[in-house]
């Protein structure tokens, strides 16, 4: 009778730690496309109101500097090492940058200005690799003008949050936000000159 009792519990143990790693993959192999409200940058009274963009960013998930952040980092790591399609790895890449500008944000509103920054520059690369992309599947002979549509949009997002963040910035810090707001502008300009010549 000890001993039935005694492989019961095993087994239970042995169930949970399966369904415990199950769980852990599940969590950090699924990515979640999670959309939150649209993320509004409120200017300075001395600046000239600009046309406001249409395009919904989406909830950042973890922020850097999350006890957690580099499992969240190594699965996103290996989420792009398996996505082979030219087309999804686009629309993964504009996912990471909308994602990390909405964090950046984030990180810039709780102070902590310098991982801001450095989130921001990343989310403009990740920018430029998605639309990157897009010369990879019009050289395969697919169709990426959705891709290149949503990039244009994005862009246009990514410079009216950068500028906001950038009138709250001063020194070095705001040189560097600069650079970033380049960065999406090349973007704009490149996704501009690929709908115009189709």
């Amino acid at each position: 009778m000890y001993d039935e009792l005694r492989v019961i519990v095993s087994a239970i143990e042995s169930m949970k730690k399966i369904l415990s790693i199950g769980l852990l993959l599940m969590l950090f192999i699924s990515p979640g496309h999670v959309l939150a409200q649209t993320l509004t940058i409120s200017p300075s009274p001395s600046s000239t109101p600009s046309p406001k963009s249409d395009y919904f960013l989406p909830y950042p998930g973890m922020l850097p500097g999350s006890p957690v952040y580099t499992l969240k980092a190594i699965r996103d790591r290996l989420i792009e090492l398996f996505i082979s399609d030219p087309l999804k790895k686009g629309d993964f890449y504009l996912l990471q940058a909308d994602k990390r500008l909405t964090a950046a944000v984030a990180l810039f509103d709780k102070g902590e200005r310098e991982i801001a920054e450095t989130t921001l520059s990343k989310a403009e690369k990740y920018l430029e690799k998605s639309l990157n992309e897009t010369d990879v599947v019009k050289r395969r002979g697919q169709n990426a003008n959705d891709l290149i549509d949503r990039i244009g949009k994005s862009s246009e997002k990514h410079k009216e949050v950068i500028m906001g963040l950038q009138e709250k910035a001063e020194g070095e810090l705001e040189q560097r936000i600069k650079e970033s707001y380049k960065l999406a502008e090349k973007v704009s300009q490149r996704a501009s000159s690929m709908r115009a010549s189709r």
